[in-house]
């Protein structure tokens, strides 16, 4: 009986896994993982950079729509500067068309 029991604790035992296949899963297994982990890092960039853009510059502020209307509003129309001295404002480009025929001379076509 004594044979049988040193025989029992000889025998290899088959149950364990075997380690090369163990490991190799492990390995393949992080490395998709760090694979994964990358690329949800660089789509939650390229989103942030999306709709960073899509919030801070493509869209124009209220305000810089407001001060860009009246900026143009003076430049293309009348009105007076100073009443007083008699100085008024008129659109750019009758000035710039004044101010030319005041270089040729004030010659008419």
């Amino acid at each position: 009986m004594h044979d049988d029991a040193a025989r029992s604790t000889m025998s290899p035992d088959h149950s364990d896994p075997r380690s090369a296949p163990t490991v190799l899963v492990g390995t393949v297994g992080l490395v998709l993982l760090a694979v994964i982990v990358l690329l949800l890092e660089v789509l939650h960039h390229r989103t942030t950079q999306a709709e960073t853009y899509r919030k801070v510059v493509a869209e124009q502020p209220q305000e810089l729509r407001q001060v860009q209307a009246q900026q143009l509003e003076q430049l293309n129309g009348y009105r007076w500067v100073d009443q007083g001295r008699g100085v008024v404002a008129i659109p750019l480009e009758r000035a710039i068309d004044l101010l030319v025929e005041e270089a040729r001379g004030g010659e008419r076509e």
